[in-house]
């Protein structure tokens, strides 16, 4: 395959799709990256409200301070739910793409290896992180409020 134009003055099919190949998979991997950065940063706020929290017995009046650890969790976990569904329908086209070209090749895509090779825990592991960190979320301030402010 060349990248010269054809008789129509069309890049070579096999051209077209190496490209958006390569721009799909850049396109998941800045997915990945945005979810990985965004329960990073999402880990950090809620740890520095609840710090705050910890360090103010909170008043009755504060319960807004009280939710907003656990605000900043659920928006996250949205954010990330969202990216990760934004994922499947790109690596499935890249799976079918790899199907098409590399058909009876004694070596499978690497999407059509990555789904029969990894584990679901992928998935798993996201649920468990941000259903964890929405609980905690929850359940700190209170307890904040129910042992440490009542001592004083």
């Amino acid at each position: 395959m060349t990248d010269t134009p054809g008789q129509n003055g069309c890049v070579e099919s096999g051209a077209l799709y190496l490209s958006i190949f390569a721009e799909l998979k850049k396109e998941i991997a800045q997915s990945i990256k945005d979810a990985r950065d965004t329960e990073r940063n999402t880990l950090l706020i809620c740890g520095a409200l609840l710090t705050y929290i910890l360090g103010r017995c909170p008043h009755p009046g504060s319960i807004l301070l009280e939710c907003m650890p656990a605000v900043f969790a659920i928006f996250g976990a949205i954010r990330v739910i969202v990216l990760m569904m934004s994922i499947n329908p790109r690596s499935q086209y890249l799976a079918e793409m790899e199907n098409l070209s590399l058909h009876g090749k004694p070596l499978p895509g690497w999407e059509e290896f990555f789904r029969s090779h990894q584990p679901r825990g992928v998935g798993i592991s996201i649920f468990i992180f941000w259903t964890s960190l929405i609980v905690a979320t929850l359940l700190i301030p209170m307890l904040i409020t129910n042992t440490l402010c009542a001592r004083t």
